[in-house]
């Protein structure tokens, strides 16, 4: 899909209908998950610019994931015979399954998802070209794994990009205590692929809804004061099996910025089936600061059947101001 108009009418100069598929051109191998979509646009000397779309793919063999690929088509939807061997894919990092991709500030992209080591799921994220060479220069050898103490799983998958070139990756961990709990998770990394222990001292923050057993973070955006809103869900202390959906806004040093919604977090109980899941998935931070939040509600499109329908929120900010600077933002609700 290449573009999306108010009337949401496909773009027929995308593969002449607006919509484009490809096999993978690798034998017995299966397309398993997309890990997003990105569109770049970059020099080729002397002076020819190609607008291409990369999409990083997880395959499957006789069901068994086994590696992120990348696959670069044209603008049109065509595959890119000049990348890889000609069928427009080349292979990343093996046993990784990609799950989202963004442009970074020097105009390569990043790339995160999850591992299944001997211990359970770790993240990863790495930094590539357009051509899909590791940047050697990020993390270790172009790629960062994120551990956390004491945890079963990890499975930090979403990311943003700040303006400052720092890198969150947001999802969950699970406690490796029995407890069977789990908590969201960020992690906070420099440019140069390394955690940052300015957030939090650590480089990473796990969190909690209180009086609930999971809370799980998905889509992140930061705001221009380097401070982190985040979308996610959280059981209903009331009753585990209803879920909410929730923002909550994290101070550039990691702390929860109480000054946003209640208590640092806004919830999204929109209970349109008396038990059933509301989750925040995606955010974007406006320039006047305002918030857009995407997500899902559950709800009953016949007795006894329910399904989900997206829903969009916009967050609005008031800004105090200090010797004539703007000085970061409370929330208002």
């Amino acid at each position: 899909l290449r573009y999306v108009y108010p009337a949401c009418d496909l773009d027929e100069t995308l593969d002449g209908s607006g919509f484009a598929a490809h096999a993978t051109g690798i034998p017995d191998a299966e397309l398993i998950a997309v890990g997003g979509v990105s569109h770049g646009r970059w020099l080729v000397p002397p002076a020819l610019f190609r607008n291409r779309i990369l999409i990083p793919m997880a395959i499957s063999i006789n069901g068994q994931a086994t590696s992120t690929y990348l696959l670069r088509l044209r603008d049109d939807g065509a595959i890119d015979t000049d990348f890889g061997g000609g069928d427009g894919s080349v292979e990343l990092v093996p046993e990784r399954l990609a799950q989202a991709i963004a442009r970074t500030l020097d105009g390569q992209w990043l790339v995160s998802g999850v591992t299944d080591d001997l211990s359970g799921f770790r993240s990863f994220i790495f930094k590539i070209d357009h051509e899909g060479v590791l940047d050697p220069d990020f993390g270790a050898a172009g790629e960062t794994i994120v551990n956390l103490p004491s945890s079963s799983e990890d499975r930090l998958t979403h990311l943003a990009v700040g303006g400052d070139g720092r890198i969150a990756l947001t999802g969950r961990t699970d406690l490796s205590d029995g407890s069977f709990t789990t908590q969201a998770a960020v992690a906070v990394l420099r440019a140069d692929g390394t955690l940052d222990p300015s957030f939090n001292g650590t480089g990473w923050k796990v969190w909690r809804r209180p009086a609930t057993d999971e809370t799980i973070f998905l889509g992140a955006a930061f705001q221009g004061d380097r401070r982190l809103v985040i979308a996610g869900r959280a059981d209903d202390p009331a009753n585990f099996d209803d879920d909410d959906g929730l923002a909550l806004r994290l101070l550039p040093q990691g702390g929860i910025d109480t000054t946003f919604g209640t208590a640092g977090f806004k919830l999204f109980a929109l209970d349109n089936v008396p038990v059933g899941e509301d989750m925040g998935v995606g955010v974007e931070v406006l320039a006047d600061g305002r918030i857009w939040l995407a997500g899902s509600t559950q709800v009953e499109v016949a007795p006894g059947d329910t399904d989900y329908k997206p829903f969009v929120a916009l967050l609005r900010n008031r800004y105090l101001f200090a010797d004539g600077f703007e000085r970061g933002s409370t929330g208002s609700w």
